[in-house]
């Protein structure tokens, strides 16, 4: 699923709600069909995009903490 700015006026897949050109919309390459931001599918893949930072971030604060505990380790802090 891609986000995108519409380059033409469309119609949304599940909802049947107008894309105008240059609204911001989700485009499904493999199904080749155009979704409106208001549409379920839409909430669900901004929900996923929410959850895989909320995870990185998560991530990235455990790296950190377990490079920290390697610095004291090596230097008997």
């Amino acid at each position: 699923m891609n986000y995108i700015v519409s380059r033409y006026k469309s119609k949304c897949a599940e909802t049947g709600k107008q894309i105008k050109k240059g609204d911001n919309c989700l485009y499904d390459p493999s199904l080749k069909k155009v979704y409106h931001m208001d549409s379920q599918v839409a909430k669900e893949w901004k929900e996923e995009q929410q959850e895989g930072h909320r995870q990185a971030g998560m991530m990235a604060q455990a790296n950190e903490e377990a490079f920290f505990d390697n610095f004291c380790q090596t230097n008997n802090i």
